[in-house]
């Protein structure tokens, strides 16, 4: 994935965490999916916070329907496997780039629900 920006690769994780049992062929078909999972699991939420705020509390409580990287570790390699950090990184950018992923996770997954500039390989 090194070459993509961050916002591609991150669409593109997003993309590839989405799971459902059947095995969703296309990125339309596992957004719509994971959207409703979202709707079904979350859409109280939305209503009281925003959809933003609630897209974050709904993916940092590890839903079954989109399984991003969640460990402080986990992130890390993410990031630096895509080249957003460097992997010599010091404990304060890796920090910040953590920061930076969990508020960027859900700006991205909305965007994707909103059909913007959506991969069109899965």
């Amino acid at each position: 994935m090194r070459g993509m920006s961050f916002d591609q690769a991150l669409k593109r994780l997003l993309i590839d965490s989405i799971d459902e049992d059947g095995g969703i062929a296309t990125a339309e078909k596992k957004i719509k999916y994971c959207q409703d999972a979202f709707q079904s699991e979350y859409g109280w939420r939305a209503l009281q916070i925003g959809t933003q705020h609630a897209l974050g509390d709904w993916l940092q409580g590890l839903p079954t329907a989109c399984t991003v990287p969640f460990t402080n570790h986990d992130i890390f390699v993410w990031g630096a496997s895509v080249g957003a950090i460097r992997e010599d990184a010091s404990d304060d950018e890796i920090s910040t780039f953590i920061d930076r992923y969990w508020k960027a996770c859900p700006a991205k997954l909305l965007q994707l629900f909103n059909h913007h500039n959506v991969p069109s390989e899965v």
